[in-house]
């Protein structure tokens, strides 16, 4: 999530967050995952939030349709999965969204807790379609 303002070292200059989210399009629109669920994990919200004060995510020719309040960390996160999701026609339906700080060894255990809670709901739900259960 950091790299909202960052350019890709490449002669074109892309931003790294549209190459990013360029990519997530390719993964999910890709038929070998057609029928896959998939973790959107954006990470180093807590050095974006350092970021956004000294730069304005609508200063990028990219993300000019920013919504959020300036320097709002957490209004940022929530329009980048937002945009993530347009790539994608919108839906995050079966896509679990996870937005962390950098992960260090004391955040190690909420985020390994919410990957296997993402990962239990994957199963039972597939276990319950496949079953007849769910439609």
């Amino acid at each position: 999530i950091e790299d909202n303002d960052s350019d890709d070292k490449k002669p074109k200059r892309i931003n790294r967050m549209v190459t990013t989210m360029q990519q997530f399009k390719a993964v999910c629109n890709d038929k070998t995952f057609s029928k896959e669920k998939l973790l959107l994990m954006l990470n180093k919200k807590d050095t974006f939030a350092e970021r956004i004060v000294r730069t304005d995510v609508e200063s990028q020719a990219p993300f000019q349709d920013f919504d959020a309040p300036p320097k709002d960390a957490d209004g940022a996160a929530k329009y980048f999965v937002r945009k993530f999701a347009e790539k994608i026609g919108g839906q995050l339906d079966s896509t679990f969204v996870y937005v962390s700080s950098v992960i260090h060894s004391s955040q190690a255990n909420e985020t390994a807790k919410f990957l296997m809670e993402a990962m239990r709901a994957i199963i039972i739900t597939d276990n319950l379609r496949r079953d007849g259960f769910l439609g």
